[in-house]
């Protein structure tokens, strides 16, 4: 395994969207992941390369639909465990599924793959986001026949276009409320993985959401050695216990929380769980920047991944003024163009850091 110092250098040659993904691995939590639709193709391209020549971790591809059933679902997350990639197609047949199924429970197999890459999951059903939800929470897919364990290693990265309503709104709210983070990816930042090689993962009838892999490519990726190793996310991962956190600094990200809580524009509050996730993370990030000790930047990036996905910004009949004769079309003006991104923003220019 690596020095500290080496695996610190790794980490800063990362990119943004790489290095979500490692914080996620390292505090064994979730990340949602949003984009333009335009770019939602590419960008799981991207993740599938980080997964395999990043972090070396087997993966699972799944294009979600409202035709989406459980039982593909699960078929897809422990199947692709032994195969360079499985993107469940809406017209796949159930029969098909069950088949697979049968031939992997007679692999020996009892986990599931590393990396669940879930294509527009808004789009599947409240049913089956209730099962992810259960697995999550309990670390363990139940089939008819048997029952799986997630990795230790183990993200699911739930993709959702970011032209669409709030994110607040588009899934389960106990799910939402368990994904750790969330992470915009902006188109122009590009894709770095995907650029230097991506004209391989463009398959022979030229479909992004096609199942068919080139024989080459998943040969050459075997070949190559992972950038971050499970040992480095390991390491990584014991030292957050070493990491203090100043009462300076605590009282800083409580007030950021304070702060949230009553902003005029956020509906619903911010939940205690939201406050575990964030206290987490921050520890999480500090382990990640070679560091035993939280500085004040590193709450303030925390806060950013943390409430964006969870804050629903405030329709004007349910701001609180209206309670007291404000005029609804002043407030409607006010909340036109709040964001999740913006509330959190405010609040950081209004909290002052200590020094």
């Amino acid at each position: 395994m690596d020095t500290r110092a080496d695996i610190i250098k790794k980490i800063e040659d990362l990119t943004d969207l790489e290095f979500a993904i490692l914080l996620c691995l390292v505090a064994k939590e979730s990340c949602l992941i949003d984009t333009p639709s335009s770019t939602l193709d590419d960008l799981v391209k991207e993740l599938i390369l980080i997964s395999r020549e990043i972090f070396g971790l087997s993966y699972a591809v799944i294009e979600c639909t409202v035709d989406t059933s459980l039982e593909e679902f699960n078929a897809t997350i422990l199947e692709s465990r032994r195969r360079p990639s499985e993107l469940l197609q809406r017209e796949e047949n159930i029969s098909k599924a069950r088949l697979r199924q049968d031939k992997l429970w007679g692999n020996g197999r009892n986990e599931t793959v590393n990396v669940i890459i879930a294509r527009n999951y808004d789009h599947i059903s409240q049913s089956i986001q209730v099962q992810t939800l259960e697995m999550l929470r309990t670390r363990r897919v139940h089939t008819k026949t048997a029952t799986y364990s997630l990795p230790n290693n183990f993200i699911f990265i739930p993709i959702l276009s970011s032209e669409e309503r709030q994110l607040s709104s588009r899934l389960n709210n106990h799910l939402n409320e368990y994904i750790s983070i969330s992470h915009y990816h902006d188109p122009s930042v590009g894709l770095v993985n995907l650029e230097g090689d991506g004209s391989s993962l463009v398959d022979e009838r030229g479909s992004p959401s096609s199942a068919a892999w080139n024989s080459s490519y998943t040969a050459k990726l075997t070949e190559k050695t992972a950038v971050i190793l499970e040992e480095d996310i390991d390491y990584l991962r014991g030292l957050i216990p070493s990491v203090t956190v100043s009462t300076e600094v605590y009282c800083y990200a409580e007030n950021i929380i304070n702060f949230l809580r009553f902003n005029r524009a956020v509906f619903c509050g911010i939940t205690a769980p939201a406050t575990r996730q964030f206290h987490k993370i921050v520890k999480c990030l500090a382990s990640l920047h070679g560091v035993d000790y939280v500085p004040p930047s590193l709450v303030a990036l925390a806060a950013k991944k943390i409430y964006r996905h969870r804050i629903t910004v405030a329709r004007p009949q349910q701001d609180r003024s209206m309670m007291y004769g404000s005029d609804i079309n002043a407030v409607e003006k006010i909340l036109s163009s709040v964001t999740p991104e913006s509330i959190v923003e405010d609040v950081l220019a209004e909290v002052e850091a200590p020094l």
